[in-house]
């Protein structure tokens, strides 16, 4: 399953219609080899009909479509699938092929009609499940798979096929968070070991955003951005796309680009939950740019938030400060003192949930760690971003790393990943809703 001499796609002045309207019209853009590309924009922009026509299932208007240097045009479908791999948005299993059946019929378009499958195939087989993870189910009928599981048996039938380019149409849209982690890491892996060129659509741009080299930005019947990540997703970008208010930052972790949107009205205004709603009050502990992300999400949620302690002139202050969040603050580069950390204990005793952001822990900040397992003896509930390793985290030669294991044994919720809080956040607000008295 080496990468192919040639690979990549290139299209020109492109045009399509579906029934009479036009869907895109003089579209142009180069995919290049052996990276993973996203393709993105809203519904109606053509994203599904664009990997259509990539594999002639669509006629073109007008336009040419070009697999490394050769034409489609020039192309059977049988050629097509002995290098283009699609892996399509849906896969239903009604019959109880097993694993190892459905994969070995990506070996189509390389047997001829009457000739059985040889060895080599059998062999081309095996080692695309190994590439998946599925050498272990090979004997197992589809039918008793997760949703995960199926979605590795289509892209290794897919593999199965050999093909220099690997086409999928939202792979992760059905997906739980683990396995839409688990298929992006997928696409990366097939890039880098195997030099597969893979164009996938996406409609979490977040996840785009963190499992592409580059993305292709589709509205209005043409490409508005093509680049890396950072280049495509841009708050004039999304506005002009998808006619929202966004903003975009730096997730501290991965450093790609993260994508929040925010309410309708003024941009950075903590918007307040409509009159007679019951709303979330959440208290944030953290600093060093641990919550900034996260500020903004839960603001677009309609949460009351607050924050502490927090020294001026820091990443999470400054966003805090500009969504108008009330913040306990300290001086810059000075231990958290004792009248602040009153003060942070109450502002705990005030908020339906505490959060505690994944945060460097010094001395100058080790009162914050504190106050987090305050909430829980003050019988708050209390969720901690776990994203890293907590050793990794820890400059207080084990203070602080005691005080962090007691909070999970105290009953903390620890939490894997940015997809994990924002779910937990969700559900907290529909229980506290749901537990308002009519009004």
């Amino acid at each position: 399953m080496a990468g192919q001499a040639r690979a990549g796609i290139t299209v020109e002045n492109l045009s399509c219609r579906y029934r009479e309207e036009y869907i895109f019209s003089g579209l142009g853009f180069s995919v290049k080899k052996a990276r993973v590309t996203g393709i993105i924009g809203p519904n109606g922009s053509g994203k599904t009909t664009l990997l259509r026509c990539l594999v002639k299932l669509l006629p073109l208007e007008t336009g040419r479509v070009f697999l490394g240097e050769e034409d489609l045009a020039n192309l059977s479908v049988r050629e097509i699938a002995a290098r283009v791999g699609v892996v399509p948005q849906r896969w239903e299993a009604n019959f109880a092929f097993t694993v190892g059946d459905l994969v070995l019929m990506g070996r189509f378009p390389h047997i001829s009609r009457f000739q059985r499958e040889s060895a080599g195939d059998y062999e081309v087989a095996r080692r695309a499940m190994e590439i998946t993870g599925l050498r272990h189910l090979a004997d197992r009928p589809v039918t008793e798979l997760s949703g995960g599981e199926l979605q590795r048996v289509v892209i290794a039938q897919a593999l199965a096929q050999t093909p220099e380019v690997l086409l999928l149409d939202e792979p992760t849209s059905h997906l739980d968070l683990n396995y839409q982690i688990e298929t992006g890491e997928l696409l990366q892996e097939l890039c880098r070991n195997s030099g597969i060129t893979v164009v996938a659509v996406f409609h979490d741009l977040n996840l785009a955003a963190r499992y592409c080299d580059e993305l292709i930005l589709l509205a209005h019947g043409r490409v508005l951005a093509q680049g890396a990540a950072a280049e495509v997703l841009t708050a004039e970008n999304l506005q002009r796309a998808y006619g929202v208010k966004a903003r975009v930052e730096k997730d501290f972790l991965t450093g790609r680009p993260f994508v929040m949107l925010l309410p309708p009205g003024k941009e950075g205004e903590n918007t307040p939950a409509p009159a007679g709603r019951e709303v979330l009050k959440i208290h944030l502990i953290g600093g060093g740019g641990s919550l900034a992300s996260i500020l903004w999400e839960l603001s677009s949620l309609g949460c009351q938030l607050s924050a502490g302690v927090l020294h001026r002139l820091d990443r999470d202050w400054e966003a805090a400060r500009e969504l108008g969040i009330t913040v306990i603050e300290e001086a810059p580069f000075r231990p958290v003192g004792e009248t602040v950390h009153r003060r942070n204990l109450e502002m705990i005793k005030e908020a339906d949930l505490v959060l505690l952001g994944n945060i460097l822990v010094g001395p100058v900040n080790l009162k914050n760690l504190e106050a987090a397992a305050a909430a829980l003896e003050a019988g708050k509930e209390l969720l901690v971003c776990n994203f890293t390793p907590f050793s990794s985290r820890d400059f207080t030669n084990g203070k602080a790393a005691a005080i962090y294991e007691e909070l999970q044994t105290a009953g903390a919720v620890f939490l894997a990943g940015p997809e994990e809080l924002a779910a937990a956040v969700r559900r907290r607000i529909k229980q506290k809703a749901a537990a308002a008295p009519d009004r």
